[in-house]
């Protein structure tokens, strides 16, 4: 559920937006790198970078004088800059998506310089880890990948609900409380341009409820005009129920590993190194909200995968506390 935003754009904004000068700004060096990035696109795909919310944010920077990104002042730049010049060909949800993953990136690489690493090379080459650092007289290859929750994936469609809403014609949208339902198990990039043309019919037909193939999308006030029997209640509710997840070794082969799942991906990668070149896997995930697992049997069953590289495993996510652990080879 999400209240959505009560702004409306001025007709003009993408000349407001095309007129800004970012080198005049005061932003920060790394959020001109950032901005910068993002002005190309905004400009190239005018209305729908809307729906991006890094791109909608700084949107909102330069016609209403919102905050931009704060947190990251303390990266080098040329470490934001390679990251961004990786993805620069993405578009869409699959740039969001990209976006999310260089952010954890620059999460991760915060927390490595607090445990005394110093990063040694910012260049990114095929074949090359995420992060090359050093420590001591020892020179590390970090690779980080992460593990989305499937409430991350609705969190993109509300927010591509929200960009749309900053639109005059789209008023029914504006301060209005909105749930969505999925039908499928799942976003993912198999059923995701489908589910994406259902939230694009919902916003065309400027009705507060749409109950299509792939999901539903409903004023949270008309939940109970949508859901009219006992059974589609029962299902739509149970999809909040926590489960006490007691085996965390099937959790973790059915969410990180099966599927070329992203601890899968870390070991493949794990075989192309020398031990000699210390590869370092930084493993995060954000674990579903309506699953309650115990920290220590998270940290137990990392353990008994007997994995031959060290690895950094930061958890956390909607309704549960960070927790971070390290698992040595």
């Amino acid at each position: 559920m999400r209240v959505m935003q009560s702004k409306v754009l001025p007709v003009n904004w993408l000349d407001l937006v095309r007129e800004f000068d970012i080198e005049k700004s005061g932003l920060s060096v790394n959020n001109k790198i950032i901005a910068n990035y993002l002005m190309s696109i905004i400009l190239e795909e005018k209305e729908k970078s809307l729906r991006n919310p890094l791109m909608g944010m700084l949107i909102n920077f330069i016609v209403f004088g919102g905050g931009f990104l704060g947190y990251y002042d303390n990266l080098p730049p040329e470490l934001i800059s390679e990251a961004f010049d990786e993805i620069k060909k993405q578009r869409g949800i699959y740039l969001d998506r990209e976006l999310h993953s260089r952010f954890v990136e620059f999460m991760t690489y915060q927390d490595l310089c607090k445990k005394g690493y110093q990063i040694i090379n910012y260049k990114r080459e095929d074949g090359s880890c995420d992060l090359i650092m050093s420590k001591g007289d020892d020179i590390y290859n970090f690779e980080v990948k992460f593990k989305e929750s499937p409430d991350v994936g609705i969190s993109r469609l509300f927010d591509y609900i929200d960009g749309c809403s900053l639109f005059k014609e789209n008023d029914f949208l504006r301060k209005v409380s909105f749930e969505i339902n999925l039908k499928v198990d799942a976003l993912n990039y198999g059923n995701l341009q489908s589910i994406l043309s259902e939230v694009d019919a919902f916003i065309t037909a400027k009705e507060d409820i749409y109950d299509g193939q792939f999901l539903q999308i409903f004023n949270s006030k008309k939940r109970s005009a949508l859901n009219r029997g006992v059974s589609q209640a029962a299902e739509y509710i149970g999809k909040f129920h926590i489960q006490v997840i007691d085996d965390v070794e099937g959790l973790i082969n059915e969410i990180l590993i099966n599927k070329d799942g992203p601890l899968s991906r870390l070991i493949k990668k794990s075989k192309r190194f020398k031990p000699e070149d210390n590869f370092t896997g930084c493993l995060v995930w954000g674990v579903p909200f309506h699953m309650d697992v115990d920290n220590d049997k998270i940290k137990q069953a990392f353990k008994e995968l007997r994995l031959n590289f060290d690895l950094f495993v930061y958890t956390g996510g909607v309704n549960r506390d960070e927790f971070n652990f390290f698992v040595p080879k």
